[in-house]
Formats: structure tokens, C-alpha cells, sequence
């Protein structure tokens, strides 16, 4: 574990440069478009600290970026994560909790699927699946569409063993809960097979100081055969492959490590450049990092995140957390969201001490895809917790968990951000557009 001194010089490594936009009045968006239908959009909530589950279907309006809902889906899940597979029109729902229905207590989440009706995008539940594990994170389906992999967060709560050292002597050993990347085949009809492999991410080498495993996202590489998933409890991003024959996980090169407390957990890939972007949950920068076809990485940059004033502004007790990021459709551009607070229970209710939340805006170089700092917009809102971009790239969706609301903003044609529009939805966490 690192000591706030040590996080503090991590987030200000490299603070300079981004330059800051108080979020003003609304905007319109930046360029004209000829008219379309309206696009499906799912919006999953997390029942994190008083929040309430729910997902919601919404009409995005590509003209003016406004929501509308249509429907909700269910109330029966935290959603953690959504992730949709065109080939069999089914949308995937990570249920984000330590605990099912049918267990007194643990268990873990569940993987819910639905089926798409294309022409409107309703959404008719499946037979669900059981993660095998605490709180699964996120979701990918390989590029043959036979296989699923979940990443399994695990819970941070630590457990008490009792352990005989000798003979009738006894002591108390301190343990973590099982965090992992689950393997499950995908059937014909989109349905998730029982599991048939599992990668344990948790430490198993007693010298090893980081003990806790937090496996976070799992994203293909979109023209290579490999897999990575960011921990961000050992600071490592492992590079992973699919036997298919086999039906098994196979390690595609060694563990990519960043300094200790940095806490990677969103990865972009850019296949144009043959780079992956990385963001992380306390350093406050995106790692850079060159992948070849085997799955090896090797760092060659980074970009900082947010200027230093802002990190200032984070109140005590507060920390400094990355959310979700996003490649834009047109390759010149690289959104990360952000925020620097302290939030916490009492009385039953909510509280949120606002330091700056908000989303870093970066140019992507055409020549060597290295990233330059555009903007960084100050939201008025509490915990922007994902974002999406709209297929055409002309609006940046993002939800807010603790101000229970979503956000549109407009992205110009230089890539910076302005908001247009906001609607409501309890413990919004995450937003994803229908793409078949």
C-alpha cells in the first residue's frame, strides 16, 4: 500500500499543461447533421452508497443530443457493465454485487443477457448466468463470438483465517477474497455456457506486497490475438489469449507492471498506431503503451490528466479517481473522465464533498498517435461515473452517480466539449448506444 504522500506525488506527476473550462452555459452542437431516427441508448444504475438499481432504455435524438426515456428495463440489477454482441442481437448486463438471490450471503454477481429487437430496441430477458465471483467488473466477446470473458473485481472486504502453524499452535492469518478473468462459451441463441476456465488473479507469492487483486477492464485487441485486462490492486495489466480448441486462458506475454498505487483501469485500443491508452484510478495521467502481435507491451509515453490547481481542490479525505475514457470515431481525439472528491454515508443518506469532477480532453498526433492535453471541462455535477459517444462522434454521454442525473455534451469540431442538455436517473453509472 502506498501513503497518501506517495499518492499525492503520483497525482501531480506530470499536472501541468491541460488547460481548464468552467462549464458554462448550454451549447448547441458544433455542426449541422442530416436528419435521422432516433438511436436506442441503455443506461444501467449502481446501488453504490443509497443508490437504487435500475436499467433504462432512452431515445438519443442525433440532431440535438437530447434523451428521452422510453422504458425501464428492470430494476433487478446494479449494472456494473453493459456490452452488446451484434452477431446474435444480445445485450449483456454485469450484475455488480458481492451477493445472488438464492445465497444467504456471497456468491457473487451474475451475467444477465437480453435479447435486442433491432427494429426498436426492446429488450426481452434471457436466461441468466452466475459470474462465479464478487462483483464482475466488465465483459468482452471475442472476436469469433464463441466465448465471453468477465473480469472479476472481487470484494475488498479482508477475511479472518484461523491457521495451524504446528501441532495445536495456532494463529490468526488475514486473506482476500478470489478476484479472476472467467472464461464462458457463448451458445448459438447468446445465452453464457457455465464457465470452462479461470485465470486467479490473486497473488500467490507470499513476497509480494500488493496482496489484493482487482481485475477491471478486459478489451480485444481489434487486429491482434490477444486480450488484456487492467488490475488495478497489483498495478499490472495482464496480456491474455483464448485456446479455442482447448477451451482455455493462456497467458499471451508477461504481466505489463506500472509503479506501485497507481491503479490502472480503463484501456483503449488504437490499432492505427499500434498503441493502447491507459488510464488509472490515482495517478493522474494516461499511460501510452506500444503492443505487438503477441501481446507484449512496452511503455513510450503519457499525458497528464488534469492542471495542478485542480488537484488542489480535492477536499480531505477525498481522492483522485479516472473513470471511464473513450476513443473518438475519428481517431483525433481521447476523452477521460474524472472526478476529486470524498463521498460518504450518513444518516441514511448520501453526502458528497465536490472537489472538481469533470472530463480531460486530449488530441491524438496523426503521425505518432501521442497525446496532447485540449481541455479540461469542470462539470457542475457529482461523480461523473461513465461516458459513451455517439456513433457519429458529434455528443459525449455521460452519467453522474451521485448528482443521479446524465449528461449530453456537444464535441466541436476541434474535439473540446460543451453541455447541451441533462436528464434525470437515480445513480446513473453507465451508458451504452444500441450498435447492431
Amino acid at each position: 500500500m502506498t501513503s497518501d504522500i506517495d499518492r499525492r506525488q503520483i497525482l501531480r506527476a506530470g499536472a501541468a499543461l491541460a488547460a481548464t473550462t468552467l462549464l458554462g452555459p448550454l451549447a448547441t452542437p458544433a455542426r449541422a447533421s442530416t436528419a435521422h431516427p432516433p438511436i436506442s441508448l441503455y443506461a444501467g444504475s449502481w446501488n453504490w452508497k443509497g443508490g437504487k438499481r435500475s436499467f433504462v432504455q432512452y431515445a438519443f435524438d442525433p440532431e440535438t443530443g437530447t434523451l428521452t426515456e422510453l422504458r425501464h428495463v428492470t430494476d433487478s440489477y446494479s449494472v456494473g457493465s453493459v456490452t452488446i454482441d451484434a452477431r446474435t442481437r444480445t445485450l449483456y448486463l454485469a450484475d455488480e454485487d458481492d451477493h445472488q438471490p438464492d445465497f444467504r450471503v456471497g456468491g457473487g454477481g451474475t451475467i444477465a443477457p437480453f435479447r435486442i429487437d433491432p427494429a426498436t430496441g426492446d429488450l426481452t430477458a434471457l436466461p441468466v448466468q452466475r459470474a462465479f465471483g464478487a462483483n464482475p467488473s466488465m465483459m468482452a466477446v471475442d472476436p469469433s463470438g464463441k466465448f465471453m470473458v468477465v473480469s472479476i473485481h472481487g470484494s475488498g472486504d479482508p477475511l479472518t483465517k484461523i491457521v495451524e502453524r504446528v501441532p495445536h499452535v495456532y494463529d490468526i492469518a488475514i486473506d482476500m477474497p478470489e478476484s479472476s478473468i472467467n472464461l464462458f462459451p457463448l451458445n448459438a441463441d447468446g445465452t453464457v455456457a457455465a464457465p470452462v476456465d479461470v485465470f486467479h488473479t490473486k497473488p500467490q507469492d507470499p513476497a509480494e506486497n500488493q496482496r489484493v487483486s482487482h481485475p477491471h477492464c478486459v478489451v480485444f485487441a481489434p487486429d491482434a490475438d490477444f486480450f488484456i485486462s487492467c488490475d488495478k490492486g497489483r498495478d499490472v495489466i495482464y496480456s491474455m489469449r483464448i485456446d479455442a480448441q482447448k477451451g482455455r486462458l493462456v497467458q499471451a506475454a508477461a504481466p505489463f507492471r506500472f509503479e506501485a498505487g497507481a491503479m490502472p483501469r480503463y484501456a483503449r485500443f488504437n490499432p492505427d498506431h499500434g498503441l493502447v491508452y491507459v488510464n488509472f484510478e490515482r495517478a493522474n495521467e494516461i499511460a501510452v503503451l506500444r503492443y505487438d502481435s503477441t501481446g507484449r507491451l512496452e511503455r513510450v509515453g503519457q499525458a497528464p490528466v488534469v492542471p495542478e490547481a485542480l488537484l488542489d481542490k480535492i477536499p480531505l479525505g477525498g481522492h483522485f479517481e479516472q473513470q471511464d475514457m473513450r476513443l473518438h470515431p475519428n481517431g483525433r481525439f481521447l476523452y477521460s473522465v474524472a472526478r476529486g472528491s470524498r463521498d460518504y454515508m450518513q444518516g441514511g443518506k448520501r453526502h458528497y464533498e465536490h472537489g472538481f469532477d469533470g472530463v480531460s480532453v486530449f488530441g491524438i498526433d496523426p503521425e505518432t498517435g501521442m497525446l496532447s492535453p485540449l481541455q479540461t471541462l469542470e462539470l457542475e455535477a457529482h461523480w461523473p461515473r461513465g461516458c459513451a459517444l455517439s456513433p457519429d462522434g458529434r455528443f459525449l454521454i455521460v452519467p453522474c452517480l451521485y448528482s443521479d442525473e446524465i449528461l449530453t455534451l456537444a464535441v466541436a469540431e476541434d474535439g473540446t466539449l460543451s453541455q447541451v442538455s441533462r436528464v434525470a436517473q437515480n445513480a446513473a453509472a453507465n451508458v451504452t448506444f444500441l450498435s447492431l
